[in-house]
Formats: C-alpha cells, sequence, structure tokens
C-alpha cells in the first residue's frame, strides 16, 4: 500500500501499513520497494488525483496489478486504520 501524498501529508495521518512515496517520484523509486512487476499495488492520496497521476506512471513503466484507492477517507470508510 502506497500513500502518494507530500511527506508532511504523510506524517499527519496514513493508513497502519502504508508506506510514503510522493507521487511525483514514484517512477523513480518503486522498483526499491516493488521489484516484481507482478506485485499488487495499492494506491492513494488525499482526493484521487496524485494516485491517478501515479498509476499512470506505474503502469507506462510495466506494472500490471495496481488499485487506486482514491482518498484517505475512502481508505477510512473501507475499513483501513490510521497512524
Amino acid at each position: 500500500m502506497i500513500d502518494v501524498r507530500t511527506p508532511d501529508e504523510y506524517q499527519q495521518e496514513h493508513v497502519r501499513s502504508a508506506i510514503n512515496i510522493p507521487y511525483d517520484e514514484i517512477a523513480s523509486r518503486i522498483a526499491a520497494v516493488v521489484p516484481d512487476h507482478d506485485t499488487r499495488i495499492v494506491l492513494y492520496c488525499r482526493s484521487g488525483r496524485r494516485s491517478s497521476i501515479a498509476e499512470q506512471a506505474l503502469r507506462q513503466i510495466g506494472y500490471r496489478q495496481i488499485e487506486n484507492k482514491g482518498s484517505l477517507g475512502d481508505m477510512l470508510r473501507g475499513g483501513y486504520q490510521t497512524h
């Protein structure tokens, strides 16, 4: 699970199991965290816009199992807990 918001936003509140990779850095940093392009990746941000951009970037570099969950609020409504 990847939170694609800024580090400051992530520090304020994030889903308990999420790691932070800002959307504008995801293409260059994802391989260090998820080397297998068939691994399921769940993305979220504040509103869903940045997670959509991150999803497109990951698909362009060959990742196939991407799920854009939208916003942090959507994640919380879906039963995820914050840290």
